[in-house]
């Protein structure tokens, strides 16, 4: 049916993937496929359908990332994406989504800061980015913005909240669970705003988990009537839960609920938090299930002040909204996860059909441990069921909550000064006990180092005596091997890590361990290699990190017994992949100095890794260059000023990707494709003053149907750049990063580039004059010549 223009069949229970047939569906304009429980990734080929005006895609299980290109639909004007199963990822720097009114993109793990263009879409009334990882404030174009609703709730965004906000947005704002500095003072009424734990510093006392919680809690119980009055049942008395606010406390301030979202239609309000049935439920509990709280996508309930120990916790629910005397009740479908204590206790919980109808009792048990406090109720709409912008009141529903203690509870016959002998004697006696054994030896600790836990895999403890079951006591499994050490795959608990066991013997691999713990604790970037634990003890030091599913580039590259084939779109990815991961140890102030085909990874989707921080560096502000005695690298990709005067930068790693980059774009390798000692680097520059740099391309890209060869010529210019004899000649990683984005051209990087010299009278080019620099490389030819057979050392003599 390629005439086809709407496809709607959301709220089903389709499984399996979109299939590629699709692709033929070039005329559609309504495509719908929310609520059901769709896999695979979502396909590109939405971008290649010209009309395409609105795309719903929430709540399915699609895995991957979302593909740029459909951020330059311009026909688009609904976009509505939730949950996807995929890496950190970031948005585009640049769009042409001009019609754009509805933009979601919910719990997506989206990563960096939220882009300026978004500012300018001058048609975007709903806007939707909440429970991502976004990062940074929030732009100064959204001052441009004219919302009806802008939810940011539980990002990691910080700095002020602008006061132009209220001028921005007109009915809702959401910015609960952030890390915000400062709120300014409101002058507009009308907006209803939510600043649940929205800030570092609080508000005031009633924002804030944390601020709430009292220092002497002792809580054993907590009963609540969910959107009705304080009642009693059962001979306990249940808490009034009839606030319409987007957060509440109880006067006593032992417990709460915040609620974040918004139901997409101009029909509900406040009011239709509260749910009210005066008849329908049968039972002797039934005024319990008679109201209910609703939430558009996340409800919280909080028990602040509760003893610590182990509770009995009771949901109550009843689905009164979604009842067999409206129409559509038999396809309406409520759908909602539910977490306990950050646990998820129930997946895709559907009242009605668990209950086995509307206005039916149903309680649900669960066991609950309170060590701070805190006891917290999560219930979250991930986008299954019913699409709430066509059916209204969609989203967590809930009758009441009890939450009884699982320990005795009373008061103790023994004094407190009772008490407190017998806790000084159970601590004193076992540590003499412990000391006695010891000195006559009969304690031995020499291999409890072998049951330590070295890191979780799936909330389970990985010990290391796990890790040499698994590679055989390190002797099989070897995925690499290195001058400070060897990695090994491992499977636990059905999930692969790559082990590297570094080489105690050396002085250095210790140094190097250090280095790499300390490099990697904190670092969290989509190019960089995860490290997930380490352990070091008794002459043992393991790295244990995620497991790369295609090894690494040189592999792939060099390796003919590798049956991978990069083609140029991955290439170029690659290319583009290690610059951003080099571009953010820069900004983190770390110089990696061994930058090569083998220290970069490939994922199971072929994105660039960087890995093996063992001679990494860090530096401050006041100390950018460093001078090393000890020069450690790889000859072929070291620097020349680095290599033979030990001076180390930034520049540093940007000669070693530029000679990187060489080998991606031709395929072959820089320190041994030579012939008569003339090495690729210096082909390179050759070519490159010829005009013929094409011929550097790997033959087999030349016919594919992707390849470009402005591309190609923009990588292959780019590396005579990086591996310029000057290091101020050399661009900075960021400047590379923003030519392959295609936000800077090479004639405008060259232009940025200082003065230089080009003969012995020291005459200067001026920076603008892109046409000469080929003169430029013929002058330095010799000197780059020099340098990087230096680089291959005694070989090249």
């Amino acid at each position: 049916m390629s005439s086809l223009k709407s496809l709607e069949v959301g709220a089903n229970n389709l499984t399996g993937k979109i299939p590629d047939s699709y692709a033929n569906l070039t005329r559609m304009i309504i495509f719908v496929v929310s609520g059901n429980s769709l896999s695979g990734k979502i396909p590109d080929f939405f971008a290649n359908w010209p009309s395409l005006s609105y795309l719903y895609l929430l709540g399915n299980d699609f895995v991957g990332k979302l593909d740029a290109k459909i951020f330059n639909m311009s026909s688009l004007r609904h976009l509505l994406v939730s949950d996807l199963n995929t890496s950190d990822f970031d948005l585009p720097l640049s769009a042409n989504i001009s019609n754009i009114q509805y933009l979601t993109l919910r719990n997506c793990s989206i990563t960096g800061k939220i882009p300026t263009w978004i500012g300018n879409l001058s048609e975007l009334e709903y806007l939707d980015l909440s429970y991502n990882k976004l990062t940074g404030g929030i732009p100064d174009s959204f001052s441009n913005l004219s919302l009806k609703t802008l939810l940011l709730t539980s990002n990691k965004l910080h700095g002020g909240i602008p006061v132009w906000i209220q001028n921005s947005v007109q009915t809702t704002a959401d910015f609960s669970f952030n890390n915000f500095t400062e709120v300014p003072k409101w002058n507009s009424s009308a907006l209803d705003m939510n600043l649940f734990n929205c800030c570092s510093t609080p508000i005031r006392n009633t924002n804030s988990t944390s601020e709430i919680i009292k220092g002497s809690c002792a809580d054993h119980s907590l009963f609540i009537n969910c959107g009705g009055e304080e009642m009693p049942m059962n001979g306990v008395q249940y808490a009034q839960d009839n606030a319409s606010s987007n957060y509440f406390v109880s006067p006593e301030g032992n417990w709460g609920y915040t609620f974040s979202g918004d139901y997409l239609a101009t029909t509900t309000s406040s009011a239709d938090l509260i749910r009210n049935m005066t008849c329908g439920i049968l039972g002797p509990d039934a005024p319990l299930y008679t109201t209910a709280r609703l939430a558009p996508l996340s409800l919280t309930y909080y028990g602040f002040c509760m003893h610590k120990g182990t509770y009995k916790v009771n949901l109550h629910f009843a689905e009164i909204v979604y009842s067999e005397k409206e129409d559509h009740s038999s396809i309406r479908k409520r759908v909602f996860d539910v977490y306990i204590q950050g646990n998820r206790v129930l997946k895709d919980f559907n009242i009605k059909k668990e209950a086995g109808g509307p206005n039916k009792p149903l309680t649900r048990s669960f066991s609950a441990d309170v060590t701070d406090h805190l006891l917290t109720i999560h219930l979250f709409w991930a986008g299954k069921g019913s699409f709430i912008i066509d059916f209204g009141l969609g989203g967590p529903l809930i009758s009441a909550i009890s939450v009884t203690p699982d320990f005795p509870v009373g008061k103790s016959r023994l004094s407190a000064l009772h008490i407190a002998l017998i806790v000084v004697a159970l601590i004193i006696f076992p540590l003499l006990f412990l000391l006695f054994l010891w000195r006559i030896g009969c304690l031995q600790l020499r291999n409890m180092h072998d049951e330590e836990i070295c890191l979780k895999l799936k909330d389970k403890d990985v010990t290391v005596r796990e890790i040499k079951e698994a590679t055989q006591n390190f002797s099989k499994e070897v995925i690499g091997e290195g001058g400070s050490g060897i990695v090994y795959k491992a499977c636990l608990h059905e999930q692969n890590i790559a082990v590297k066991k570094l080489f105690a013997q050396s002085v250095q691999g210790i140094s190097e361990f250090d280095n790499e713990v300390n490099a990697l604790k904190n670092f969290e970037h989509e190019n960089l290699v995860p490290l997930l634990g380490s352990y070091s003890r008794n002459d043992l030091y393991l790295l244990i990190y995620k497991y790369m599913e295609h090894n690494s580039l040189a592999r792939a590259l060099f390796d003919s017994n590798v049956p991978l084939e990069l083609n140029w779109k991955v290439r170029y990815g690659i290319c583009l992949g290690i610059a951003k991961g080099l571009e953010y140890l820069h900004r983190v102030k770390v110089f990696h100095r061994d930058i090569k085909a083998t220290n970069i990874l490939l994922d199971e989707t072929l994105q660039a890794r960087i890995s093996d921080f063992g001679l990494a560096k860090l530096h401050n502000e006041e100390n950018q260059h460093m001078v090393t005695r000890k020069v450690a690298g790889t000859y072929g990709y070291m620097a020349p000023e680095y290599a033979m005067r030990g001076l180390l930068s930034e520049k540093t790693d940007v000669y070693s990707y530029g000679v990187v980059i060489l080998e991606i774009v031709s395929g072959k390798n820089n320190a041994e494709d030579n012939k008569d000692y003339v090495f690729l680097l210096d082909k390179a520059y050759v070519y490159q003053r010829e005009g013929r740099l094409t011929e550097l391309v790997d033959e087999r890209l030349r016919y594919e149907v992707d390849y470009k060869e402005e591309e190609a010529v923009k990588i292959l210019t780019l590396s005579v750049m990086c591996t310029s004899p000057s290091p101020s000649l050399r661009p900075q990683i960021s400047k590379v990063v923003s030519v392959l984005q295609g936000d800077l051209t090479i004639e405008q990087l060259f232009a940025a580039r200082p003065m230089i010299s080009v003969d012995s009278n020291d005459k200067a080019m001026p920076p603008g004059d892109f046409q000469t620099y080929t003169d430029f490389s013929s002058t330095s030819t010799e000197v780059a010549s020099t340098s990087s057979v230096s680089n291959v050392g005694i070989k090249a003599r």
